[in-house]
Parts: C-alpha cells; sequence; structure tokens
C-alpha cells in the first residue's frame, strides 16, 4: 500500500546599540577511522562546531560509498557486536515497512504526468552541489551600534519598546540600521528593511517610497528582507536572538496562548511561532509555551544546547513570576497535555534525536528545471514561498529527502526524472561526504506534506501546500498523503 508517512550558559545578547562580537543510541557505523568525541556523562551535550563553508576535506577514493539502500523499514540500524579487526563498511538507511509495488507507483505516476513523456540528457555533478554548503557560520563582524524602528506605510518611524527589541511581528514593518567592522576592520553601515508575511502588498509599496531616503539620511545601504530570509548581520544586529510572532506589536496579549519554536539558523538561534497544537511539536527542536502567565519548555529530544538555553532565556520574559517548567520529550505530565485543546499527540521520526551529534547539519532546498543550463539549482535561503505548484524541488532534511512534486508540475517530467536520479546519486554522497548516519532515505511526495517534512520549514502553512491537497477524504488522518519511495519511482519509470 502507498506509505502514510505519519546554550548550557551561552551569554546573554547584548542588548540593542551596545557592541557585541562575534538516548542514547549505538554508535552509528562508521565510515572510516575518524573516532567521534564521546558524549559527556552529564547528560549535556557539547555544542556542535559550527561548518565552514568550504567542501569537506574528503577524498572520493579514500573510502568505498555506501551502496544504494533497499528501502524497506523504518527505524534507526543498530550495529552488531564488533569484530576484532573493524574494516569500513557502507551505511545503508534504516529498513522500512513495504508499501506499493512498482507497477502501483508506475500508475500514480502515470496517471499524474500523462502518456506522453520527454526527457532530456542529464547532466549535474550532484557532488560538486554537495560541496556547495551554503556558509552558515556566524559572521566575522563587530557590531559598533544598531537601532530599530517601526515603520509604517506613510514613512513615519516609531522607536521599538526595550522589552520588544528582539521581537517582530509578522503584521509589520520595521527599519533596522547597524553600523559595524568588518573582518578587514573597515567600518560599514547598513540599512534593513524588514517586512512581515502578512503586510500587505500595497502597503509595502507605499512604504518602499520613503524607505530609501531614510537609508540615504541614516548614511547606509539599503537592504530589503523578508520575513523567514534574514541574513546574519541583521540578526547580530538584533543580538542574535530573534523572535518572529504573529500579529502586531499594539495589539499582542502576552496572557493569551503562544508557542515558539527555536532553532539555529544563520548561525543565530531564531524562534518563530508556530500554531497552538501538540501537532506543531517536533522532537527536533525546543518549544516555549506560555498561557495566562505560565511558561513552559518543551526540549525535543533533538534539541542543541544553544538552542535550549536561549530558549530559557526568553522564556524567563514571558513567565510572570519568572519561572518555568521544563518538560522533556516522551515524558510529558498529564497536566502539559491539558494545555491544549486537542487529544492527539504527534508523535516525530526516530531520527531527529541525532540532530545535535552531527556538525554538518542543515537542511537544503533545490529546484529541478530541465529547461535550464544548470538544470539542478539551490534556493538559499528559502522558505516555504519557494514552493511553486508549478515545480519539481528536492529537500535535503539531512535524515531524509524528499522530492516534491507541485500539484500543476504535470508538463515538468523532465525535471521530475532528474530530480529522482539527482536524488539518488545526491543520498548516496551525502552518507560518505558528510559523514551522515545513514543515507537519507528518499521519498518522493505527490500528495500532502509530510509531517516530519514540515518541521524543516520555519513557518508552514497547510493552505499554501505546493502539492495536491484533498480534505474531502475518509482517510482517518483527514487529509490525504500520497508518497512513493524513490527506488520504486525510478524502478515504475524504467518500466
Amino acid at each position: 500500500m502507498i506509505q502514510t508517512k505519519p546554550l548550557d550558559k551561552m551569554p546573554q545578547s547584548l542588548p540593542l546599540n551596545e557592541p557585541s562580537y562575534e538516548k542514547p543510541l549505538p554508535d552509528p557505523i562508521s565510515l572510516g577511522p575518524k573516532q567521534r568525541t564521546p558524549t559527556s556523562t552529564s547528560g549535556e551535550r557539547p555544542l556542535p562546531a559550527l561548518p565552514t563553508a568550504a567542501g569537506p576535506e574528503v577524498s572520493l577514493t579514500s573510502r568505498p560509498l555506501p551502496a544504494e539502500p533497499k528501502q524497506t523499514s523504518r527505524p534507526l540500524p543498530i550495529p552488531g557486536p564488533k569484530s576484532p579487526v573493524e574494516t569500513a563498511s557502507p551505511v545503508r538507511s534504516p529498513p522500512r515497512s513495504p508499501t506499493k509495488q512498482s507497477h502501483e507507483a508506475s500508475n500514480l505516476l502515470g496517471d499524474f504526468f500523462g502518456p506522453e513523456r520527454t526527457r532530456k540528457n542529464y547532466n549535474v555533478d550532484a557532488a560538486e552541489l554537495l560541496m556547495r554548503r551554503p556558509n552558515v557560520a556566524p559572521t566575522n563582524i563587530q557590531t559598533l551600534g544598531a537601532q530599530l524602528f517601526q515603520f509604517s506605510a506613510d514613512g513615519k518611524r516609531l522607536p521599538v519598546p526595550a522589552h520588544h527589541e528582539r521581537t517582530l511581528f509578522e503584521r509589520e514593518m520595521y527599519i533596522c540600521s547597524h553600523t559595524f567592522k568588518d573582518g578587514s576592520g573597515k567600518k560599514v553601515t547598513e540599512v534593513y528593511f524588514w517586512v512581515g508575511d502578512d503586510v500587505p502588498l500595497p502597503t509595502v509599496d507605499d512604504a518602499s517610497t520613503f524607505v530609501s531616503r531614510e537609508a540615504r539620511a541614516l548614511g547606509g545601504k539599503l537592504i530589503k528582507l523578508q520575513q523567514g530570509k534574514e541574513t546574519p548581520k541583521f540578526l547580530q544586529a538584533l543580538g542574535g536572538i530573534v523572535i518572529v510572532q504573529r500579529g502586531s506589536g499594539n495589539k499582542f496579549d502576552s496572557l493569551a496562548p503562544h508557542m515558539l519554536c527555536g532553532r539555529r539558523y544563520h548561525g543565530h538561534i531564531v524562534f518563530d511561532e508556530v500554531d497552538f497544537t501538540p501537532a506543531s511539536l517536533c522532537s527536533g527542536f525546543p518549544y516555549v509555551v506560555t498561557t495566562s502567565g505560565k511558561c513552559y519548555l518543551w526540549k525535543g529530544k533533538g534539541s542543541g544546547v544553544d538552542e535550549l538555553s536561549c530558549a530559557r532565556l526568553i522564556g524567563m520574559d514571558f513567565a510572570l513570576s519568572g519561572e518555568m517548567e521544563e518538560i522533556e520529550d516522551g515524558h510529558e505530565p498529564a497536566s502539559f497535555w491539558d494545555l491544549f485543546d486537542a487529544s492527539s499527540k504527534a508523535v516525530s521520526a526516530d531520527h531527529w534525536r541525532l540532530k545535535p551529534n552531527y556538525d554538518k547539519y542543515c537542511s537544503r532546498l533545490f529546484h529541478s528545471d530541465a529547461a535550464s543550463k544548470q538544470q539542478i539549482v539551490e534556493i538559499s535561503p528559502f522558505s516555504q514561498t519557494d514552493l511553486q505548484p508549478t515545480g519539481i524541488y528536492i529537500l535535503d532534511a539531512f535524515f531524509e529527502l524528499y522530492i516534491i512534486v507541485g500539484s500543476r508540475a504535470q508538463p515538468h517530467y523532465a525535471s521530475f526524472h532528474n530530480a529522482l536520479d539527482f536524488a539518488q546519486e545526491y543520498a548516496i554522497l551525502a552518507a560518505g561526504m558528510e559523514d551522515r548516519p545513514f543515507v537519507p532515505f528518499s521519498t518522493v511526495v505527490l500528495e500532502g506534506i509530510p509531517r516530519d517534512m514540515k518541521s524543516v520549514f520555519r513557518k508552514w502553512r497547510d493552505a499554501e501546500s505546493p502539492t495536491v491537497t484533498n480534505v474531502n477524504t475518509s482517510l482517518k488522518r483527514g487529509r490525504s498523503l500520497r508518497v512513493v519511495p524513490l527506488n520504486q519511482a525510478l524502478q515504475a519509470l524504467s518500466d
């Protein structure tokens, strides 16, 4: 059948206008002689080293690449007893339960793309794209001063209250001046114009005529930013910890229920408001849950030390008593679930607990376009708005790969076929070149969106899903989800 998928003390960030500087699971089978540093017996994991922009210093001929996995079961692999003389051996994806046979997958793909299918020669260097990782390390700059203002459509700017100096609201626009010394010691000023997702386009257009004037008055280069695509320098200007909340600042109710998801982003920590429901909880991240002046920190099994420390820091601002209760993922008391008006308790994939153990953990998005010269192009930074219904995309979620088929992508069969070829090659290379615990399991998403895939994005709205969505379904989940394992999709296309 079709698969139905379901800090610790980090220095507190400096306030604005002040300078700043920049369970246990068995060890997965090693791909080579590299030894991992053992985790602390105290239960705290060390802060992972930030990855560099340079490609991995790995010789492609120094060790064998793992074989393409037999995609048959879901649980993480458990290594067997070690022999006296260990040798590097291929790492395979966790086994997975069977799904549709290739002929049934062929029917699904045939119904979507139709009988007339044109192909173009696949000519992509997957290794080169894999090594061309975005630089997610903090910027090498020294902040000299920063000012944040709320900006209106008529060009008026209002100072942001001290208790909101690191908070941005989706219905607001902000202008921020940032003066810093770059790596060479040169003094630079940049002016950022940040726009929330819920600001109407006509309002943004009206404000744009005044923003350029403000940038000139502040003596800086104007840089326009959209919510979810902030630059590292902008995040540093706000102190390195940024909160994005729904609504507007003048109507914010601190006693109303709110839930913030924290994650590392461009070397800093961001917290984005998500739906106040257990379905929003993902084991890969910490969540700050507030209601009626009470504050809880739900600690996902895959939360990083820096993510947890920042969550504790901002949680104290939300708790009226200055204290908050910490909740362990998988050991929640009944009183915690009583906070939500829902009976279901969603469960995340088991691989999220491995996230803090891998320095190179990150997510990447690629667009497949057979008509372009590059054929496969990376989108960075990315958000849900980059997923168009007419496109074919490959999402690298580190532990999994998703080939996302837009609901109106029927004319792009060649791009789809290229995406399958790229995903197959990329997944095998990634396991060896980036020391991933196993070859990422690759899935073609034809209808609906897997829950763990949504968690890769800082913000996700089901109403804007790029895939076919069928809400009038008799399935118990209430939504249709159709996915096909990569190997079965390739087999179906070769028949």
